[in-house]
């Protein structure tokens, strides 16, 4: 979450950055403006220890210099920042942590360069949960999604597409097993039915496409050839 800084309240800033640090809260500041908030909660912390009081004009001056420093900045919330293992010199994340955007999206686990990269999870309010690999900020590898209408996949991703091997449960309890392509059933794969019936067989674009059989729950066998989902004949 990016949020402009507006120094025109009436707000004392020491307790403002104080009160962000406690709560495990970093700001991303223009390099001066960083370096000047630090020394700011240094002083502060030892005003505290040493019981020591500051002028007036002392004060003011200091407030002055941080509110020029972070003008036209802003900042960016990251929780649990102490999870962090390091920073690359131009401040992008690194190791482990998590992150809150304004849009609704949370993301718990590794960063390289400021993306995300190798475990974490990852969840778009309202939307799915997404735990699994990622590869420079996008779904990609293994992982295991939870769609908030409660349908499932868990398999193999490539740039945010279900690709590749993988399974595919709906909450009646149909399930799909098999080939993926762009987010859609392609090549082979197995389907189960709620009512017991079973497909097998080649799949185009997410239907049935090319040889399969149907095998029903009665135990009965229909194979041939399917066109976009309809039986056209029997195999020879």
């Amino acid at each position: 979450m990016k949020t402009k800084i507006n120094f025109k309240v009436s707000v004392n800033y020491y307790q403002i950055i104080i009160y962000i640090k406690d709560f495990g809260i970093i700001i991303f500041f223009k390099d001066k403006a960083f370096l000047l908030i630090q020394k700011v909660i240094f002083q502060k912390e030892l005003f505290k220890k040493e019981n020591q009081k500051e002028s007036v004009l002392q004060q003011k001056k200091k407030e002055e210099n941080l509110k020029e420093f972070c003008k036209n900045t802003y900042i960016q919330f990251i929780f649990k920042i102490n999870y962090f293992k390091k920073q690359s010199k131009d401040g992008l994340k690194n190791g482990y942590g998590e992150e809150v955007s304004s849009k609704g999206t949370q993301y718990k686990g590794n960063f390289i360069n400021g993306k995300m990269n190798g475990e974490g999870q990852y969840t778009i309010l309202n939307q799915y949960t997404y735990i699994g690999n990622f590869k420079d900020g996008q779904i990609h590898g293994f992982g295991h999604c939870v769609w908030e209408n409660n349908k499932v996949y868990k398999g193999s991703w490539e740039n945010n597409q279900m690709m590749g091997k993988g399974e595919f449960i709906w909450p009646d309890g149909k399930k799909y097993v098999g080939d993926f392509l762009y987010d859609q059933f392609d090549g082979f794969g197995i389907i189960n039915w709620q009512n017991g019936n079973k497909y097998e067989g080649q799949w185009q674009q997410g239907k049935m496409h090319g040889k399969g059989k149907i095998l029903t729950y009665k135990g009965d066998i229909i194979e041939g050839i399917w066109q976009e989902g309809v039986y056209q004949q029997q195999q020879q």
